[in-house]
């Protein structure tokens, strides 16, 4: 009893292990029912953040996935959001040159955000982001609380954040943590002020108190 006890503790281990390593399917094309292929893929980004544990890869087939609300990540160590794949089987077969870009509906909005997270995004493009309240921070991407952000063969475009004053990072704005760039492109994003008398930071990246690599 005592071996197969530890047997069971072992094999416990591993599968809490695997489901926290676990990849999750995302595609317009789904069903939306559970994310583990690509025919079940979840629909939207937030539903697979939603259900995706420490450690998970996200996987987006290319395409065009609008939201009327940012996508928002919380306290997650070592997510990883992964874009660009064609959607074929057997999972997560082969990638395409077709984009996967995360996009706003009709409402003002930025794509993304994360708080306290530790999230390597890969392959995406945010694009559209726009915000028009004083004081908006990332117009494209937020990232607060000390995150961990790695951002690899990203193009980040077309945020805009236009607002009477105090605002920061028409693209991208972190505040503490880390941020690291790799052939990414950084292009029309931009931050405009209604007025001459206010300020505003940052068209492309707005970072406070972060360490960056680009």
């Amino acid at each position: 009893m005592r071996i197969h006890r530890k047997l069971l503790a072992v094999l416990g281990t591993a599968l809490l292990t695997f489901a926290a390593r676990a990849e999750i399917y995302v595609a317009a094309s789904g069903d939306g029912s559970d994310g583990t292929t690509w025919a079940t893929a979840y629909t939207n980004l937030q539903a697979a953040v939603d259900v995706a544990t420490n450690g998970a890869t996200i996987l987006v087939k290319s395409g065009a996935y609008a939201a009327e609300t940012e996508v928002a990540i919380l306290n997650r160590a070592g997510l990883t959001i992964r874009g660009g794949y064609a959607g074929t089987a057997p999972e997560p077969g082969d990638t395409t040159n077709e984009p996967t870009i995360l996009t706003r509906g009709a409402s003002p909005a930025r794509i993304l955000s994360a708080y306290a997270s530790t999230v390597t995004i890969e392959r995406i493009t945010v694009q559209n982001g726009y915000l028009n309240a004083p004081y908006s921070q990332g117009g494209g991407l937020l990232f607060t609380n000390n995150c961990d952000v790695t951002l690899r063969q990203c193009v980040v475009t077309n945020n805009l954040i236009l607002a009477e004053w105090g605002n920061q990072g028409g693209g991208l704005y972190i505040n503490g943590g880390w941020l690291n760039v790799f052939d990414c492109v950084f292009v029309n994003d931009s931050v405009r002020k209604l007025s001459w008398d206010t300020y505003s930071y940052g068209g492309a990246i707005f970072a406070q108190g972060t360490a960056v690599t680009i």
